[in-house]
């Protein structure tokens, strides 16, 4: 069960990444905004994933994380992930205050902490590789 869970939110995570990916500045629609909240929804799924990979239940992630990035993060490299610059953290700890209360609008319109759209799917695929490969370090696909 625990891994068919893991499974369900690396697809989910997976998806919502990717909607952002294709907010690519060619789409009339697209606004840093649904790349902004898409990134945080999809790698807030990922790295809960990884912790579930790693024994954690839903109870704990909900008492320790929540919807906090930076905290999931900390959370995650404590439990063995690698591979983790600066430069991930840093765009974390910037985009997690507004997108866990909703309000992504506001880091947008505040200059998103200099934050391009562009710029943040460049460093959430590091992240996504570093967990992606964190899922094979004990010998198994989660």
């Amino acid at each position: 069960m625990q891994e068919t869970l893991v499974q369900h939110l690396r697809s989910m995570g997976g998806n919502f990444c990717a909607s952002a990916e294709r907010f690519d500045g060619t789409d009339g629609g697209r606004t840093d905004e649904h790349v902004f909240q898409n990134l945080h929804w999809g790698l807030e799924l990922l790295l809960k994933a990884y912790l579930h990979h790693r024994g954690w239940t839903d109870a704990r992630c909900i008492a320790d994380v929540r919807h906090d990035l930076g905290k999931a993060l900390a959370a995650c490299e404590r439990e063995g992930l690698e591979g983790i610059d600066p430069e991930i953290r840093a765009f974390l700890q910037a985009l997690s205050p507004f997108s866990r209360v909703h309000r992504v609008a506001e880091f947008v319109e505040a200059g998103a902490a200099g934050w391009t759209a562009a710029d943040a799917i460049t460093v959430s695929t590091r992240l996504r590789k570093a967990l992606a490969s964190g899922f094979w370090v004990e010998g198994g696909e989660g």
